[in-house]
């Protein structure tokens, strides 16, 4: 469930707040496996083991405010800045299962805030577009850093009845990978970094 309001302080600018409340997933998980040992005494199967269970998975709520700025007729500049909790999330079971999972999850994600600005400008039919993306690490400890930054550039054209657009996507993002649970065995990490590129391209028609 996703709410909001949105209120017009003046013709040039206009203010918003918006709450995701999200419901929860339930899932029903069906296993099975067997074993089969051959040994010098002839092959052994205790036959197979099967079974199920049910759990509901929990997302954290989100919060988020905005705040736009219209340009006239010529385009718009807009900041979004979102609050999510990922230490909320929650494996629900009966049997107490997830636990320790669910402890896990307190102990080690934390709350974060995503931002994002983009702008346009508006050129009779044409559009131009650039965007800035901030996503904060979901992580307590700084080093299992997972943020990513995302920076966009792209264009379109729009008439009564057809549109297209098309996108340029850079993305950055440094993380640490441990071969190993550094819990288990004393290790340092692999410090990663990844740089994506993507073009995206839209086309659609309005009837």
């Amino acid at each position: 469930l996703n709410v909001g309001a949105i209120y017009r302080v003046a013709d040039f600018l206009r203010l918003g707040v918006s709450a995701f409340v999200p419901l929860d997933y339930s899932v029903t998980s069906n296993y099975s496996y067997d074993v089969t040992s051959s040994l010098s005494n002839g092959n052994h199967s205790p036959g197979e083991i099967s079974g199920s269970y049910n759990y509901k998975l929990r997302q954290p709520a989100r919060l988020t405010g905005s705040a736009a700025f219209i340009i006239g007729k010529r385009g718009i500049l807009s900041v979004d800045y979102e609050t999510v909790n990922y230490s909320r999330s929650q494996i629900i079971e009966d049997a107490g299962v997830f636990d320790g999972t669910n402890d896990a999850i307190r102990n080690k994600l934390a709350n974060t805030g995503n931002l994002r600005i983009g702008g346009e400008a508006r050129f009779q039919d044409m559009y131009l577009r650039g965007g800035f993306q901030s996503l904060g690490s979901p992580f307590s400890n700084a080093e299992n850093n997972q943020g990513i930054t995302n920076y966009s550039i792209g264009g379109g054209y729009r008439e009564s009845e057809f549109f297209i657009d098309i996108a340029y996507v850079y993305s950055q993002q440094k993380k640490n990978y441990y071969a190993y649970n550094p819990n288990l065995a004393n290790v340092l990490p692999a410090n990663i970094s990844m740089n994506r590129h993507n073009v995206v391209v839209s086309v659609g028609t309005r009837f």
